[in-house]
């Protein structure tokens, strides 16, 4: 395993995560669009992990990085918005 990839993708998807978060939390209605942007930033983990099961790309260890960033961000995000919330910044 290359944890450079490793170390990049993770941190992409975390990236990502959090921007997910905050779009979809500063939405004032939840719209069409909204909900569009929100399912198709996190259905690209899906497919990246859906090209790796079919062959397409050769099956390394690194495909997971992005979906479990993707989830560590959506967590840090909802904390984050927690925290701004309740002390009113």
């Amino acid at each position: 395993m290359n944890w450079v990839i490793a170390a990049g993708a993770l941190c992409f998807g975390i990236v990502v995560g959090i921007f997910v978060t905050y779009y979809v939390e500063e939405a004032k209605v939840m719209s069409a669009r909204v909900l569009a942007v929100a399912l198709g930033s996190l259905g690209g983990a899906g497919v990246v992990a859906v090209f790796a099961l079919l062959g397409a790309t050769k099956p390394t260890d690194e495909h997971w990085f992005y979906p479990i960033g993707l989830l560590v961000g959506l967590g840090i995000g909802t904390f984050l918005n927690w925290l701004y919330t309740r002390k009113g910044w």
